[in-house]
């Protein structure tokens, strides 16, 4: 079917059929800036909770988003065609399939805190004597992978820090510049990882040039690979060079480190081989089905 838009009378603003001719239109107070009331009030509340509160729970995205949604019903010329919408954008494909997804990403996340994949690397570290610039560099490359492996940023920061933030300031890190490896290589996972919503989302939004339909998320993770792969180099060697650079300003041992990871274990690296697995077949394949 054709998607039709229209004109609301009142303000001039496109507000946008629904997929079906005959629908009634949406329409807002205010016009425009009446549709950006509800983006607006999510994004802040998100900012307030995150920052200025410290509730840092994947539950608050739902909370505010429901709200925001109230609040947005409010300045809606009629309030049933806004949740006529609202529920038409949950019941779709690309709703579904991010709520599944996340639903996974809970998953996988519990199971790699549960393993004690971080304190597994502590181990490794330990193994190896790396400290401060070292440890920064390997670090960020471990969280990388850890990222990857549970789609969520927001999931992996919480497994992370505990662990490997106080053992590096024990081995002699620099304490802000770990901490911004730690928090890039969260993020990277956000941009690589097959299971990550940004991937999915950022994947069901582009649309082949030569064929019809959707790209698929295969498809995009090979394509953004040796992009994100380099820039990830480079910056573990920058990593390495300005923790070097601060090295003598810190000192510690990787004794100090292992004692601060409380009991280190080389049993939670087991938890890779799910890892290799999930991004052997989405480099492999062109999709994960």
């Amino acid at each position: 079917m054709t998607e039709t838009r229209s004109i609301d009378s009142s303000s001039g603003a496109d507000t946008g059929a629904g997929p079906e001719l005959g629908r009634p239109s949406l329409a807002f107070r205010f016009g425009k800036v009446g549709a950006y009331i509800a983006p607006v009030v999510f994004i802040g509340g998100v900012i307030a909770f995150f920052t200025g509160y410290g509730t840092f729970d994947l539950t608050v995205l739902g909370v505010v988003g429901l709200m925001a949604l109230f609040v947005g019903s409010v300045f809606a010329r009629s309030c049933c065609t806004f949740w006529e919408r609202a529920i038409d954008g949950v019941a779709s494909k690309n709703s579904a399939t991010l709520l599944l997804l996340l639903l996974s990403i809970s998953v996988v996340s519990a199971m790699i805190k549960a393993s004690g994949i971080s304190s597994g690397f502590v181990w490794l570290a330990t193994e190896l004597n790396l400290s401060g610039g070292a440890y920064v560099a390997v670090a960020f490359l471990v969280v990388c992978v850890i990222a990857m492996a549970a789609g969520s940023s927001i999931g992996t920061m919480f497994t992370v820090f505990p662990i490997l933030y106080p053992a590096g300031v024990a081995v002699g890190a620099q304490p802000v510049l770990l901490a911004g490896a730690l928090l890039s290589g969260a993020l990277f996972g956000d941009n690589l990882a097959p299971i990550s919503d940004t991937t999915v989302i950022s994947a069901s939004s582009q649309r082949y040039r030569r064929r019809e339909g959707l790209a698929e998320v295969g498809g995009v993770v090979r394509a953004r690979a040796p992009y994100s792969l380099s820039a990830a180099l480079v910056a573990a060697v920058l990593f390495y060079l300005a923790g070097m650079g601060a090295g003598n300003l810190f000192g510690g041992s990787t004794h100090a480190a292992a004692a601060a990871a409380g009991d280190p274990s080389p049993r939670g690296l087991v938890m890779l081989v799910p890892v290799l697995v999930l991004l052997t077949v989405a480099f492999v394949k062109r999709d994960l089905s």
